[in-house]
Formats: C-alpha cells, structure tokens, sequence
C-alpha cells in the first residue's frame, strides 16, 4: 500500500504532461492562424523611370493632346570647323544633321525653311553646312499638319535663343509660334517653335539662332 501511494503522484503528473503535450500539437495543425493582411510585406512601387506618360512625349510643348507621331528628327550641331568639306547640297549624314562653326561663348547661324506643298519625300536638308556661311535650309511638305519642336542638349552650361520669323505667309497660317519674337529655349524640354496647317501654298520661314551651345534636336511632330 505504501508503494502503491507512492507512485500514484508521480503516475498523475505524467498522464497529464502528455495529455497536455498532445492537446499542443492538435491546436497548431488544427487551428493554423493566417497571416493579416496588415503583416504582409509591401510590394515595391514602380520608380518614375518605369512610368510611361500616356503621350509618350518628352517634357514640354510635345506632351499637349494635339500633338501626334514624330515625322522627322535632325540636330543642329556647333563644331569647331570653319568649313566644310564637300558642297553646300552634299550632305554625306543621312540627311539628320546640320553643322554650324563654334562661336567663343556665343554660336550664330540662320535655318532657312521652305514649305513645299507635295513635296517628296516629304521632310529633306538641303543644306546642311552652315560653318562657313552660317546659313542651312530644310525643305518640308505643306500638305501635312505639324508642329516643330526644339529641344536643348549638350552641358548644362548650354543657352540657345532662337528667332522665328514668317518670310511668305500664305492664308490664314501663324508659321511661328511667336512670330519675330525671340525664345529662350530650355534643356531637355521640348519648345514649339513652329505650327503649319494644309492650304497647300508656298511659305517660307526663317530661324535665327545664338546662345552658347552644342547641339539641340528639332522635331516634327503630327498635328492632330
């Protein structure tokens, strides 16, 4: 009998010990707690530079709803020759360049425009040398609706002002944005310089250009 009680405790704590143990191991499978959704790691937001602007334009003038495609692209170019190597109309580039002389903290030079009605193809440098005379011209069809557009590349230091100014008007065109005015264009935003409508006529416009710069991109963009 003293035996018999002595071991009763030691029988009991046992029983419960694993009868505790197995009621653990039941609640952890039985009842598994899900995660909030307050626990969850946060997902990465896209950075600026995965966002696309739903015009898909450059900053500036060419971001506005009435501007469609890009026609046609060429830069303007300040080089430290003073002359080139082959004839005026030669332009050996492919047609998307255009070459001024470098100036000492300012670089001048003029680019003549002429508005050809069915001209083909339709967007043409005729001139690309403007090191020697300070003078280019580019030809463009007039039985299209567009917009020109400048851009500003090249050091930070970069400054271009350019002039337009309507030659031969025809209709009830405004050729120039700004017409005879002078536009301080900014780096890296693209600035309307020009805007055609169709009444397939003959029209001139000229460009005067100064600033200390580089190089700068025009743009011809689809008039909506």
């Amino acid at each position: 009998m003293i035996r018999e009680r002595l071991r009763l405790p030691y029988h009991l704590a046992l029983v419960g010990l694993m009868a505790s143990l197995a009621a653990t191991g039941c609640s952890q499978t039985a009842n598994p707690v899900a995660p909030s959704p307050s626990a969850a790691q946060p997902q990465p937001s896209a950075s600026s530079s995965d966002r696309v602007s739903a015009t898909g334009g450059p900053k500036g003038d060419a971001r506005g709803t009435d501007v469609g495609r890009m026609l046609f692209k060429f830069n303007v170019i300040a080089t430290p020759k003073s002359n080139w190597v082959v004839p005026d109309g030669e332009c050996t580039n492919n047609g998307h360049r255009i070459f001024f002389q470098r100036g000492s903290g300012n670089t001048l030079g003029t680019i003549h425009w002429d508005l050809i009605p069915n001209l083909n193809p339709p967007y043409q440098i005729e001139d690309c040398d403007g090191t020697a005379d300070a003078e280019a011209n580019v030809d463009v069809s007039e039985s299209q609706a567009f917009y020109v557009v400048v851009r500003l590349l090249g050091p930070k230091t970069s400054t271009l002002s350019i002039r337009c100014k309507d030659v031969v008007e025809a209709g009830a065109d405004d050729l120039c944005v700004l017409d005879d005015v002078t536009v301080a264009i900014n780096r890296n935003v693209t600035t309307k310089i020009m805007s055609n409508v169709v009444d397939n006529e003959v029209e001139e416009v000229l460009w005067t250009l100064s600033g200390d710069w580089r190089i700068f991109e025009v743009r011809i963009y689809e008039k909506l």
